[in-house]
Protein backbone atom coordinates (compact mmCIF):
# COMPACT_ATOMS: atom_id res chain seq x y z
CA UNK A 1 0.00 0.00 0.00
CA UNK A 2 1.53 3.35 -1.01
CA UNK A 3 2.21 5.68 1.94
CA UNK A 4 0.47 9.00 2.43
CA UNK A 5 2.26 12.24 1.60
CA UNK A 6 5.02 13.01 4.05
CA UNK A 7 5.43 9.44 5.48
CA UNK A 8 8.66 7.45 5.01
CA UNK A 9 8.21 3.86 3.88
CA UNK A 10 10.37 1.38 5.85
CA UNK A 11 10.31 -2.34 4.90
CA UNK A 12 11.36 -4.85 7.59
CA UNK A 13 13.10 -8.02 6.35
CA UNK A 14 11.94 -9.87 9.46
CA UNK A 15 8.38 -9.52 8.18
CA UNK A 16 9.59 -10.89 4.81
CA UNK A 17 9.00 -7.69 2.81
CA UNK A 18 11.23 -5.50 0.65
CA UNK A 19 11.12 -1.91 -0.61
CA UNK A 20 10.01 -1.13 -4.20
CA UNK A 21 11.49 2.18 -5.38
CA UNK A 22 9.19 2.61 -8.39
CA UNK A 23 6.05 2.72 -6.25
CA UNK A 24 7.58 3.67 -2.91
CA UNK A 25 5.89 0.77 -1.07
CA UNK A 26 6.72 -2.54 0.65
CA UNK A 27 6.12 -5.84 -1.15
CA UNK A 28 5.83 -9.28 0.47
CA UNK A 29 8.53 -11.77 -0.52
CA UNK A 30 7.79 -15.17 -2.11
CA UNK A 31 7.64 -18.23 0.15
CA UNK A 32 9.99 -21.22 -0.29
CA UNK A 33 8.61 -24.36 -1.96
CA UNK A 34 8.88 -27.87 -0.39
CA UNK A 35 12.45 -29.10 -0.56
CA UNK A 36 13.73 -25.52 -0.20
CA UNK A 37 14.41 -23.50 2.92
CA UNK A 38 15.04 -19.85 3.67
CA UNK A 39 18.72 -18.90 3.62
CA UNK A 40 20.25 -17.50 6.84
CA UNK A 41 20.38 -13.74 7.20
CA UNK A 42 24.20 -13.86 7.12
CA UNK A 43 23.99 -15.17 3.53
CA UNK A 44 21.64 -12.44 2.28
CA UNK A 45 22.12 -11.09 -1.24
CA UNK A 46 20.58 -7.64 -0.74
CA UNK A 47 21.38 -4.43 1.06
CA UNK A 48 19.51 -2.77 3.91
CA UNK A 49 18.85 0.92 3.42
CA UNK A 50 18.91 3.10 6.52
CA UNK A 51 15.75 4.92 5.40
CA UNK A 52 13.64 2.35 3.55
CA UNK A 53 14.92 -0.92 5.07
CA UNK A 54 15.37 -4.15 3.08
CA UNK A 55 15.99 -3.65 -0.63
CA UNK A 56 15.54 -7.36 -1.42
CA UNK A 57 14.36 -10.74 -0.09
CA UNK A 58 16.17 -13.63 1.54
CA UNK A 59 16.59 -16.27 -1.16
CA UNK A 60 15.61 -19.95 -0.89
CA UNK A 61 18.27 -22.69 -0.87
CA UNK A 62 18.12 -26.48 -1.39
CA UNK A 63 17.84 -28.43 1.87
CA UNK A 64 21.18 -30.19 2.55
CA UNK A 65 21.38 -33.90 3.50
CA UNK A 66 19.86 -34.47 6.92
CA UNK A 67 17.36 -31.60 6.56
CA UNK A 68 13.93 -31.27 4.92
CA UNK A 69 11.05 -28.86 4.19
CA UNK A 70 7.62 -30.30 3.42
CA UNK A 71 5.46 -27.19 2.91
CA UNK A 72 5.37 -23.67 1.47
CA UNK A 73 6.78 -21.35 4.14
CA UNK A 74 9.31 -18.73 5.19
CA UNK A 75 11.05 -21.25 7.48
CA UNK A 76 14.55 -22.66 7.25
CA UNK A 77 15.06 -26.38 6.53
CA UNK A 78 14.26 -28.63 9.49
CA UNK A 79 16.56 -31.37 10.80
CA UNK A 80 15.49 -34.94 10.00
CA UNK A 81 14.23 -37.17 12.83
CA UNK A 82 16.70 -39.77 14.17
CA UNK A 83 14.72 -42.98 14.75
CA UNK A 84 17.54 -44.50 16.79
CA UNK A 85 17.10 -41.78 19.42
CA UNK A 86 13.51 -43.01 19.80
CA UNK A 87 14.64 -46.64 20.02
CA UNK A 88 12.96 -47.85 16.82
CA UNK A 89 14.00 -48.89 13.33
CA UNK A 90 13.89 -46.54 10.33
CA UNK A 91 11.42 -47.67 7.64
CA UNK A 92 11.85 -44.78 5.16
CA UNK A 93 14.81 -42.48 4.65
CA UNK A 94 14.61 -38.72 5.02
CA UNK A 95 14.48 -36.67 1.80
CA UNK A 96 14.58 -32.95 1.12
CA UNK A 97 10.75 -32.91 0.99
CA UNK A 98 9.85 -35.51 3.63
CA UNK A 99 10.93 -36.35 7.16
CA UNK A 100 12.16 -39.78 8.24
CA UNK A 101 9.46 -42.42 8.79
CA UNK A 102 10.07 -44.51 11.92
CA UNK A 103 8.66 -48.01 12.39
CA UNK A 104 7.30 -49.80 15.44
CA UNK A 105 10.06 -52.40 15.84
CA UNK A 106 12.22 -51.52 18.82
CA UNK A 107 15.99 -51.67 18.68
CA UNK A 108 17.50 -54.31 20.96
CA UNK A 109 20.67 -52.33 21.50
CA UNK A 110 18.91 -49.18 22.72
CA UNK A 111 16.59 -50.84 25.22
CA UNK A 112 19.35 -51.46 27.75
CA UNK A 113 21.78 -48.71 26.69
CA UNK A 114 20.88 -46.52 29.63
CA UNK A 115 21.20 -49.35 32.15
CA UNK A 116 24.51 -50.59 30.71
CA UNK A 117 25.83 -47.04 30.51
CA UNK A 118 25.06 -46.34 34.17
CA UNK A 119 26.46 -49.70 35.27
CA UNK A 120 29.67 -49.20 33.29
CA UNK A 121 30.19 -45.73 34.79
CA UNK A 122 29.59 -47.06 38.29
CA UNK A 123 32.02 -49.92 37.68
CA UNK A 124 34.67 -47.48 36.46
CA UNK A 125 34.35 -45.45 39.69
CA UNK A 126 34.14 -48.48 41.99
CA UNK A 127 37.03 -50.50 40.51
CA UNK A 128 39.92 -48.47 42.04
CA UNK A 129 38.08 -48.27 45.37
CA UNK A 130 37.61 -52.05 45.48
CA UNK A 131 41.26 -52.69 44.54
CA UNK A 132 42.54 -50.31 47.22
CA UNK A 133 40.25 -51.89 49.83
CA UNK A 134 41.45 -55.43 48.99
CA UNK A 135 45.12 -54.43 49.15
CA UNK A 136 44.63 -52.64 52.47
CA UNK A 137 42.81 -55.68 53.90
CA UNK A 138 45.61 -58.07 52.86
CA UNK A 139 48.27 -55.78 54.33
CA UNK A 140 46.31 -55.48 57.59
CA UNK A 141 46.05 -59.29 57.92
CA UNK A 142 49.78 -59.76 57.23
CA UNK A 143 50.66 -57.05 59.75
CA UNK A 144 48.41 -58.66 62.38
CA UNK A 145 50.06 -62.08 61.83
CA UNK A 146 53.57 -60.61 62.19
CA UNK A 147 52.66 -58.70 65.36
CA UNK A 148 50.97 -61.78 66.87
CA UNK A 149 54.05 -63.95 66.26
CA UNK A 150 56.39 -61.39 67.78
CA UNK A 151 54.18 -60.99 70.86
CA UNK A 152 53.86 -64.75 71.29
CA UNK A 153 57.63 -65.21 71.05
CA UNK A 154 58.13 -62.42 73.58
CA UNK A 155 55.66 -63.99 76.06
CA UNK A 156 57.29 -67.41 75.72
CA UNK A 157 60.71 -65.88 76.34
CA UNK A 158 59.50 -64.13 79.49
CA UNK A 159 57.78 -67.27 80.90
CA UNK A 160 60.56 -69.70 79.94
CA UNK A 161 61.41 -72.30 82.67
CA UNK A 162 64.15 -74.88 81.89
CA UNK A 163 62.88 -77.41 84.49
CA UNK A 164 59.32 -77.30 83.21
CA UNK A 165 60.51 -77.75 79.63
CA UNK A 166 62.51 -80.86 80.56
CA UNK A 167 59.56 -82.33 82.47
CA UNK A 168 57.22 -81.81 79.51
CA UNK A 169 59.69 -83.47 77.12
CA UNK A 170 59.94 -86.59 79.32
CA UNK A 171 56.14 -86.92 79.49
CA UNK A 172 55.85 -86.53 75.73
CA UNK A 173 58.45 -89.26 75.03
CA UNK A 174 56.65 -91.68 77.33
CA UNK A 175 53.27 -91.09 75.65
CA UNK A 176 54.74 -91.50 72.16
CA UNK A 177 56.52 -94.82 72.84
CA UNK A 178 53.44 -96.55 74.26
CA UNK A 179 51.08 -96.20 71.24
CA UNK A 180 53.96 -96.88 68.84
CA UNK A 181 54.42 -100.45 70.14
CA UNK A 182 50.67 -101.09 69.97
CA UNK A 183 50.55 -99.76 66.40
CA UNK A 184 53.43 -102.04 65.37
CA UNK A 185 51.60 -105.16 66.62
CA UNK A 186 48.37 -104.16 64.86
CA UNK A 187 50.19 -103.61 61.52
CA UNK A 188 51.88 -107.03 61.78
CA UNK A 189 48.53 -108.82 62.25
CA UNK A 190 47.01 -106.90 59.34
CA UNK A 191 49.85 -107.86 56.97
CA UNK A 192 49.57 -111.54 57.98
CA UNK A 193 45.79 -111.66 57.29
CA UNK A 194 46.25 -109.96 53.90
CA UNK A 195 48.98 -112.44 52.91
CA UNK A 196 46.78 -115.42 53.78
CA UNK A 197 43.83 -113.97 51.84
CA UNK A 198 45.99 -113.39 48.73
CA UNK A 199 47.22 -116.98 48.78
CA UNK A 200 43.63 -118.31 48.96
CA UNK A 201 42.54 -116.08 46.07
CA UNK A 202 45.44 -117.20 43.86
CA UNK A 203 44.69 -120.88 44.44
CA UNK A 204 40.99 -120.40 43.57
CA UNK A 205 41.83 -118.54 40.37
CA UNK A 206 44.31 -121.21 39.24
CA UNK A 207 41.73 -123.96 39.79
CA UNK A 208 39.10 -122.08 37.76
CA UNK A 209 41.49 -121.45 34.89
CA UNK A 210 42.53 -125.09 34.67
CA UNK A 211 38.89 -126.21 34.59
CA UNK A 212 37.85 -123.76 31.84
CA UNK A 213 40.97 -123.99 29.69
CA UNK A 214 39.88 -126.89 27.46
CA UNK A 215 36.24 -125.78 26.96
CA UNK A 216 36.97 -122.09 26.36
CA UNK A 217 39.70 -122.21 23.72
CA UNK A 218 37.49 -122.97 20.72
CA UNK A 219 34.72 -120.48 21.62
CA UNK A 220 37.27 -117.77 22.42
CA UNK A 221 39.01 -118.11 19.04
CA UNK A 222 35.70 -118.05 17.12
CA UNK A 223 34.48 -114.97 19.01
CA UNK A 224 37.75 -113.14 18.33
CA UNK A 225 37.43 -113.91 14.61
CA UNK A 226 33.83 -112.68 14.53
CA UNK A 227 34.67 -109.50 16.47
CA UNK A 228 37.63 -108.66 14.24
CA UNK A 229 35.53 -109.21 11.09
CA UNK A 230 32.71 -106.99 12.40
CA UNK A 231 35.18 -104.29 13.50
CA UNK A 232 36.87 -104.14 10.10
CA UNK A 233 33.54 -103.95 8.24
CA UNK A 234 32.22 -101.18 10.51
CA UNK A 235 35.42 -99.17 10.12
CA UNK A 236 35.15 -99.39 6.35
CA UNK A 237 31.55 -98.11 6.46
CA UNK A 238 32.44 -95.14 8.68
CA UNK A 239 35.37 -94.11 6.54
CA UNK A 240 33.47 -93.99 3.22
CA UNK A 241 29.97 -92.77 4.18
CA UNK A 242 30.32 -89.01 4.81
CA UNK A 243 33.17 -88.50 2.34
CA UNK A 244 31.11 -89.74 -0.63
CA UNK A 245 28.27 -87.28 0.10
CA UNK A 246 30.68 -84.36 0.41
CA UNK A 247 32.54 -85.43 -2.71
CA UNK A 248 29.29 -85.77 -4.70
CA UNK A 249 28.11 -82.29 -3.60
CA UNK A 250 31.44 -80.70 -4.44
CA UNK A 251 31.64 -82.45 -7.81
CA UNK A 252 28.12 -81.27 -8.74
CA UNK A 253 28.88 -77.67 -7.74
CA UNK A 254 32.25 -77.71 -9.52
CA UNK A 255 30.73 -79.06 -12.74
CA UNK A 256 27.95 -76.46 -12.49
CA UNK A 257 30.49 -73.62 -12.19
CA UNK A 258 32.47 -74.97 -15.16
CA UNK A 259 29.42 -75.36 -17.42
CA UNK A 260 27.69 -72.04 -16.60
CA UNK A 261 28.66 -68.38 -16.58
CA UNK A 262 28.40 -67.81 -12.83
CA UNK A 263 29.67 -64.22 -13.06
CA UNK A 264 26.27 -62.99 -14.24
CA UNK A 265 24.12 -61.05 -11.79
CA UNK A 266 21.39 -62.83 -9.86
CA UNK A 267 18.03 -62.05 -11.49
CA UNK A 268 14.54 -62.24 -10.04
CA UNK A 269 14.13 -65.68 -11.64
CA UNK A 270 17.31 -66.86 -9.90
CA UNK A 271 16.00 -65.42 -6.64
CA UNK A 272 12.78 -67.45 -6.98
CA UNK A 273 14.79 -70.65 -7.50
CA UNK A 274 17.13 -69.98 -4.60
CA UNK A 275 14.41 -68.86 -2.16
CA UNK A 276 12.77 -72.31 -2.26
CA UNK A 277 15.92 -73.94 -0.87
CA UNK A 278 17.04 -71.33 1.69
CA UNK A 279 13.60 -70.86 3.28
CA UNK A 280 13.94 -74.15 5.17
CA UNK A 281 14.75 -73.57 8.86
CA UNK A 282 15.17 -69.84 8.03
CA UNK A 283 18.77 -70.36 6.87
CA UNK A 284 18.29 -67.36 4.59
CA UNK A 285 19.00 -65.15 7.63
CA UNK A 286 22.60 -66.43 8.07
CA UNK A 287 23.15 -66.37 4.29
CA UNK A 288 21.90 -62.78 4.08
CA UNK A 289 24.23 -61.63 6.88
CA UNK A 290 27.23 -63.28 5.15
CA UNK A 291 26.21 -61.67 1.82
CA UNK A 292 26.54 -58.24 3.46
CA UNK A 293 22.88 -57.34 4.10
CA UNK A 294 22.43 -55.23 7.28
CA UNK A 295 20.73 -57.00 10.16
CA UNK A 296 18.10 -54.24 10.45
CA UNK A 297 17.03 -54.67 6.81
CA UNK A 298 16.52 -58.44 7.22
CA UNK A 299 14.45 -57.91 10.37
CA UNK A 300 12.24 -55.40 8.55
CA UNK A 301 11.73 -57.92 5.70
CA UNK A 302 10.75 -60.62 8.22
CA UNK A 303 8.34 -58.22 9.93
CA UNK A 304 6.68 -57.30 6.61
CA UNK A 305 6.29 -60.98 5.54
CA UNK A 306 5.51 -62.71 8.82
CA UNK A 307 3.40 -65.59 7.51
CA UNK A 308 5.44 -66.50 4.40
CA UNK A 309 9.01 -67.75 4.90
CA UNK A 310 9.60 -68.15 1.14
CA UNK A 311 8.69 -64.49 0.61
CA UNK A 312 11.12 -63.54 3.37
CA UNK A 313 13.91 -65.47 1.63
CA UNK A 314 12.94 -64.02 -1.79
CA UNK A 315 12.85 -60.41 -0.51
CA UNK A 316 16.21 -60.94 1.22
CA UNK A 317 17.83 -61.96 -2.09
CA UNK A 318 16.26 -58.96 -3.87
CA UNK A 319 17.63 -56.70 -1.11
CA UNK A 320 21.10 -58.19 -1.71
CA UNK A 321 20.73 -57.57 -5.46
CA UNK A 322 19.67 -53.96 -4.77
CA UNK A 323 22.55 -53.30 -2.36
CA UNK A 324 25.42 -55.04 -4.19
CA UNK A 325 24.30 -54.49 -7.84
CA UNK A 326 26.89 -56.07 -10.14
CA UNK A 327 28.61 -57.82 -7.22
CA UNK A 328 25.47 -59.91 -6.56
CA UNK A 329 26.45 -62.85 -8.78
CA UNK A 330 25.63 -66.57 -8.71
CA UNK A 331 29.31 -67.33 -8.03
CA UNK A 332 29.23 -65.10 -4.95
CA UNK A 333 26.07 -66.87 -3.70
CA UNK A 334 27.48 -70.39 -4.25
CA UNK A 335 30.78 -69.43 -2.58
CA UNK A 336 28.91 -68.06 0.47
CA UNK A 337 26.78 -71.20 0.79
CA UNK A 338 29.89 -73.41 0.63
CA UNK A 339 31.65 -71.32 3.27
CA UNK A 340 28.65 -71.87 5.53
CA UNK A 341 28.98 -75.66 4.85
CA UNK A 342 25.48 -75.81 3.34
CA UNK A 343 26.44 -78.35 0.66
CA UNK A 344 22.88 -79.64 0.41
CA UNK A 345 21.55 -76.19 -0.51
CA UNK A 346 24.24 -75.71 -3.16
CA UNK A 347 23.50 -79.14 -4.67
CA UNK A 348 19.72 -78.52 -4.75
CA UNK A 349 20.16 -75.11 -6.40
CA UNK A 350 22.46 -76.49 -9.12
CA UNK A 351 20.12 -79.40 -9.91
CA UNK A 352 16.99 -77.20 -9.99
CA UNK A 353 18.67 -74.61 -12.20
CA UNK A 354 19.80 -77.28 -14.67
CA UNK A 355 16.30 -78.78 -14.85
CA UNK A 356 14.75 -75.38 -15.60
CA UNK A 357 17.12 -74.39 -18.41
CA UNK A 358 17.42 -77.89 -19.98
CA UNK A 359 14.45 -77.38 -22.40
CA UNK A 360 16.06 -74.19 -23.74
CA UNK A 361 19.42 -75.77 -24.64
Amino acid sequence: MPPTHGEITYCNYIQHEHYVRQGDFCKTCDQCFPGLGLAPFTERQFEIDLIHGALGCLHCIQCPPGFYSNDLSFEECLRCTDCRMKGVYETQNCTSKQDTVCGKIKLKSTIHDGIHGNNSRQQIHLTPIICISVVCGVLAVLLAIVVYRHLRALVNLINWDPKAVKRNLDIHDHEVRRPTAHLHNWNWRKRRNARNQNEETKSAISKGLLAAESSGNSSLSSSKTTDSTFLSSSQETVETDGDENIFNSKSIVDSFIESHDCTIEVSEAHARIISKHIAVNSIFYDIGINLGIPDNDIKIIIENNKSDVKSQAYETLLKWKHLKASDATMLRFIDTVQRLKLQKVAKQFCNTYDEMIRPFR
